[in-house]
């Protein structure tokens, strides 16, 4: 059985990074935080295509939320997406609620039979968007999935939901239910 300092050392693999989408000549792009787990080989292909490597190497899992709440207060970050286990997401979730931080997009994913079950839920626009990437890609899920963190930048509330299945042969090391979730800084 895994200690709560476990479960929080398990989370520190993060990076942010700038969305270039929608910034104009003279306009700075949003940033967005990476959180991610090194838990399975989905989360790990997350984690690559933002580069995000395990950077935070303190025993101490406190530092890692002290760490990210100074990333906080310090402004410039407007988004945090991350693909976790859902314990994890709520915990950062609860994180980031007093800094008024609200999610905008969340996402369940799970292993059943021989293919990957997806339920997205946002707004109508993004949502279909990044269902039909989904739906239409031969690279792995969540590769697909975190390109499209500028189509779910958009998403301002959970009122769109998208289910469907994919076929895909099912790697040896997965964790077997992920969560999605893009939380949108509102004050």
């Amino acid at each position: 059985m895994s200690t709560r300092r476990d479960f929080l050392a398990s989370t520190l693999a993060f990076t942010t990074v700038s969305l270039a989408a929608g910034a104009g000549a003279n306009e700075f792009a949003p940033k967005v935080r990476i959180v991610t787990e090194p838990v399975c080989s989905d989360t790990l292909h997350f984690a690559r295509y933002f580069g995000v490597k395990r950077n935070h190497t303190s025993k101490d899992p406190g530092e890692f939320i002290f760490a990210l709440e100074d990333e906080l207060r310090g402004g410039g970050v407007r988004f945090v997406y991350g693909l976790t286990r859902a314990s994890t997401q709520f915990l950062v979730e609860q994180i980031l609620a007093p800094h008024n931080y609200q999610i905008c997009y969340r996402g369940r994913h799970r292993y059943v039979n021989k293919g990957v079950e997806h339920v997205l839920e946002g707004s109508a626009g993004p949502i279909d968007s990044v269902t039909a990437g989904m739906k239409n890609t031969e690279q792995p899920w969540p590769l697909e999935l975190a390109e499209g963190v500028d189509v779910l930048r958009d998403s301002i509330d959970l009122k769109q939901q998208s289910a469907f299945w994919v076929t895909t042969g099912v790697p040896q090391n997965i964790s077997g239910h992920l969560t999605s979730w893009l939380l949108r800084c509102v004050g």
